[in-house]
C-alpha cells in the first residue's frame, strides 16, 4: 500500500499502486533549512495529481488526527529504524514523527482501519521500537 494524495484539503489515504492512483503516490521529502532531520513532505505533481503538502486536518488535542494535503505544511522528523532494514533491497524502513512541543508523547505517522494516513500519539515512556509505525520510501530520495 502506498500513501496517496486525494486533493487539496483531503485526507491522505493508502492505496495499491494501480494506474488510477499512480500519479498521486509520489512525494518529495524536502529538508527544512537549519533544522537537522526535519522535513516537509510535498506531493510531486504529474498530469492530474492534486499536489499539496502534508499537514494536519485539524489542530486537536485528541489523536489520531488525519494527515491531509494542503497549501500549508507541517514539519516532520524522519529517521531510519535501527531494528528493521530490508537486506534484500538495502532500503531502510523510516519513521515519520510530527514536530511538536507536546510533552510526554511522541506523534508518529501511521494508518487507521479506514486506510487513512493519520498521526497517532504514543507515550514517550511506553513505546518500544516495534510499536512505532514505519514507512519505506521506494525509488526516491530525501533531500
Amino acid at each position: 500500500m502506498f500513501a496517496t494524495g486525494n486533493g487539496i484539503d483531503e485526507v491522505v489515504t493508502t492505496a495499491a499502486e494501480v494506474p488510477s492512483t499512480f500519479d498521486a503516490q509520489f512525494w518529495d521529502v524536502i529538508a527544512v533549512e537549519g533544522k537537522e532531520n526535519v522535513y516537509t513532505i510535498v506531493q510531486r505533481t504529474y498530469r492530474s495529481a492534486p499536489g499539496g503538502s502534508w499537514s494536519l486536518q485539524e489542530n486537536s488535542a485528541v489523536y489520531p488526527v488525519p494527515v491531509i494535503t494542503s497549501q500549508g505544511s507541517a514539519e516532520w522528523r524522519i529517521f531510519p529504524s535501527e531494528e528493521n532494514s530490508d537486506a534484500f533491497t538495502s532500503l531502510r524502513f523510516l519513521s515519520i514523527q510530527l514536530v511538536t512541543t507536546a510533552l510526554g508523547v511522541d506523534r508518529y505517522v501511521g494508518t487507521n482501519d479506514a486506510n487513512q494516513v493519520v498521526v497517532i500519539s504514543i507515550p514517550v515512556v511506553a513505546h518500544p521500537e516495534q510499536d512505532i509505525p514505519q514507512w519505506k520510501f521506494l525509488g526516491g530520495q530525501i533531500r
